[in-house]
């Protein structure tokens, strides 16, 4: 269910939709659009996107480089986040 899933963005002014969920007899997931709204680049940390029951993130068109990524100003990404039932 996606209301199950928690996101804690860095800032209002970006924007996190659910979009898509999975759900696999292992796995399970969840597809987010996120979208910077302003004038300006935002450093998004991902540990915002991580919890518990989370084994992955990965972003369409872009590098995790660490622990933040840039979203460009006035862009949208999309992000996708990982669940192994029963625990990793």
């Amino acid at each position: 269910m996606v209301s199950n899933i928690k996101y804690k963005p860095q800032r209002l002014d970006i924007e996190v939709v659910p979009m898509r969920k999975f759900d696999g007899d292992n796995i399970s997931g969840l597809t987010l659009k996120i979208k910077n709204n302003t004038n300006a680049d935002r450093l998004i940390q991902a540990s915002s996107f991580y919890q518990p029951g989370i084994a992955a993130i990965s972003i369409e068109n872009g590098t995790l480089g660490g622990t933040s990524f840039t979203l460009p100003a006035k862009s949208t990404l999309t992000m996708y986040q990982v669940m192994i039932k029963g625990g990793a």
